[in-house]
């Protein structure tokens, strides 16, 4: 021991003239037993009561802001266990007096010759504060700090300039809350800073945005670091126990290319940015002459929509998609879609349109329009088509509206219509939000006896293992995973297990973006209920889809593609109420087994045999109702899945088996059945 601290405290005189010198907070340790000598501006500043401390990391883990500790542990732990050899974070730490300040943490690691473990740890810290103004969410230096740094450009030296930006981050607050927004920012800030080069410069431009000086660029350059962006925003991150997923766009421009002063090149970055995010998000796009005019065209055609709002929504209309049964092609209902077209401006694709009501607020007034012309013309159809249901899109700035609920129930009493005939829909985010206000609308929309539907299910960050734990009744899957499905097992797979897993628990599932009979074979096949897609018809207008789809059956026998008998008997067992409805009408004792020996469906006959309460009680209890082992000597738990088996490998497995009723306990009375199991 004491030859460790001499070790360590030789380094004490380094330590002060390094400190005194430079402000800047010293250490250095033993890993292995865990001893650290500090600087002593670091034990007066952190009220340490010596130079010596043993067990550094837990002691400087509760001076750390709470919002750092679960980074700065990952980063400390991956240093200790020898994962990583070097430390580079920023992050905020509580000084003796109560003072909060950013520190940029570096720290080093020594390991051992022989055993390759971490031995030695040197680290240094410096106050932010000390280059410059510091943003106090994300610990970067603020706009002031690019602008010195843009002081002393040289055409012989090329930098890039870097404008990102988080992809609907207003989503992220509203879903969940302002303090959760600022833990995403503050993360994705320093782990953004840990990809760049030590010479290049990131600071908080403005909310979600973040500026880069790179230098030495070139466009290839931005170009990878932009890649290992995206790869970081493609995965799913926790924080604080909730769940979250992002892209960020960019916006770039490189110099001397492009000339100007610093605000001169940051308008640049920022046109590009925008064009970026229009262009469909999740992508860099470098400026080029001629972008300027971006901005002022988005806030003409903002501007247009305003004026085409306060004159009774001209240039506004609805046109309607239909919702087809998937095995008959019988219409069953509509997707209500918005469009918009204009002199001034031509047709407006809703991908440009719906993003500019939703930036400027506009949206609420024409979802309250788009909501009740979708109700005006369900309740004409449904005096053809009694079963009728109309899907509505919505808003997540909708759902903020606290008179949202109010309105829509005014509206369907308004026009007589009862709540089953409409379906909202909704992306999958607005079901895993920690918002208070939404989560309140849509229990009060359930109330109100309104269908909810996911739409786009798979394109979010929900697990398909969430699926049950959100009151919907419709899941829409998203075109995506339907194009490739013939051809790609896994997408094909996905949607299998979507429908099995929501028909289980009694949702329904539509299939958007059906456009060929192979793909409607393909949705036939895995029992999907509804579908969608421009293979029946492309959104029309109202009296177009009147005189199409209601006003006269539609026949869709034409577009059907002809199934073999195997398909439509595998299409019935793929129907657990008909199914439980065709195992009651057996008098034998009957349960149905899955390909992964689930147990998933019995009749009466075999809750009757047994004396139990109801069908539930017999899949739960099966092996509880066996002996431990059968007559021919084999464990009951292992018999069972290897006949399963066999069924499924040969068709067809024959054999006896010993069950116990319930009310007479094993070994007392024993029932012999002979069970016939075949595949299906």
């Amino acid at each position: 021991m004491d030859t460790i601290l001499r070790q360590i405290t030789d380094h004490d005189f380094l330590q002060e003239v390094l400190s005194e010198s430079t402000g800047d907070y010293y250490f250095i340790g033993d890993i292995e037993q865990d001893i650290f000598s500090v600087s002593q501006n670091m034990a007066d500043d952190f009220g340490f009561p010596d130079k010596q401390i043993t067990g550094l990391l837990p002691t400087w883990m509760k001076l750390i802001q709470p919002e750092d500790q679960e980074r700065y542990y990952k980063a400390a732990n991956d240093l200790v266990s020898g994962r990583k050899d070097r430390l580079n974070e920023e992050y905020q730490v509580r000084l003796k007096n109560g003072e909060l300040i950013w520190i940029h943490e570096v720290i080093r690691v020594k390991k051992n010759a022989g055993t390759g473990r971490p031995e030695r740890v040197v680290g240094i810290a410096r106050k932010v504060e000390n280059g410059g103004k510091v943003d106090l969410v994300t610990g970067l230096y603020t706009h002031e700090k690019y602008m010195d740094r843009m002081q002393k450009l040289d055409d012989s030296h090329p930098i890039g300039i870097m404008l990102l930006g988080i992809d609907d981050f207003t989503m992220i607050n509203t879903l969940n809350n302002h303090s959760f927004g600022d833990l995403v920012l503050r993360n994705v800030a320093q782990d953004i800073r840990n990809m760049l080069p030590e010479s290049a410069l990131i600071c908080r431009f403005d909310g979600d945005q973040f500026i880069i000086v790179y230098p030495d660029a070139t466009r290839e350059k931005l170009e990878r670091f932009y890649e290992n962006v995206q790869s970081y925003t493609g995965k799913v991150y926790i924080s604080h126990g909730v769940h979250y997923q992002f892209t960020i766009s960019a916006g770039a421009v490189l110099y001397p290319d492009q000339r100007g002063q610093g605000d001169d090149l940051l308008k640049c970055a920022a046109v590009a940015l925008r064009k970026a995010k229009l262009n469909g998000k999740d992508k860099c796009v470098f400026y080029s002459a001629g972008m300027l005019s971006l901005q002022l065209d988005e806030q003409r055609k903002i501007q247009i929509l305003g004026e085409s709002i306060r004159s009774g929504f001209e240039g506004f209309s609805v046109v309607f998609q239909p919702v087809n049964d998937a095995s008959t092609l019988r219409v069953c209902g509509a997707e209500a879609l918005l469009r918009f077209e204009n002199e001034a401006c031509g047709a407006l694709s809703p991908v440009e349109f719906i993003p500019l009501l939703e930036s400027s607020n506009q949206i609420i007034p024409v979802g309250r329009w788009v909501l009740e012309q979708a109700i005006i013309a369900c309740k004409k159809w449904t005096v053809y088509i009694p079963d009728f249901v109309m899907q509505v899109n919505v808003s997540y700035l909708q759902l903020r509206d606290k008179n949202f609920c109010s309105r829509v129930e005014a509206l369907l009493k308004e026009h007589r219509l009862l709540p089953k005939h409409i379906v909202l829909e909704l992306t999958e985010s607005y079901f895993i939000t920690d918002s208070e206000r939404i989560n309140d609308t849509l229990k009060r929309l359930k109330q109100l006896k309104i269908r909810l539907a996911m739409d786009d299910f798979g394109t979010g960050y929900s697990s398909l293992g969430r699926l049950t734990d959100f009151d919907v009744d419709i899941v829409k899957i998203d075109r995506l995973f339907v194009k490739t499905s013939n051809s790609d097992r896994y997408n094909r797979d996905f949607i299998e297990s979507v429908i099995r897993l929501c028909h289980n628990v009694g949702m329904k599932v539509c299939i958007e973006g059906v456009e060929t009979g192979a793909e409607l074979n393909m949705v036939n096949r895995l029992y999907a209920d509804t579908i969608q897609g421009f293979y029946v018809s492309k959104p029309v207008p109202e009296k177009q889809f009147f005189s199409t789809f209601v006003v006269k059956p539609f026949d869709g026998s034409m577009l059907l593609v002809r199934q073999d008998k195997a398909a439509t008997i595998k299409k019935i067992l793929g129907d657990k109420e008909l199914l439980q409805l065709l195992a009651d009408a057996t008098p034998l004792c009957l349960n149905l087994w899955n390909q992964n020996f689930e147990n998933i469906v019995c009749n009466k006959e075999a809750v009757k045999l047994f004396g139990l309460r109801d069908e539930n009680e017999y899949l739960e209890r099966f092996f509880e109702l066996s002996p431990e082992f059968q007559p021919n000597g084999e464990r009951s738990d292992i018999m069972a899945p290897a006949k399963i088996k066999e069924a499924l490998e040969t068709g067809r497995a024959v054999f006896r088996w010993m069950q116990c009723p319930c009310h007479v306990c094993c070994g007392i009375k024993t029932c012999n059945l002979s069970p016939v199991i075949r595949k299906r």
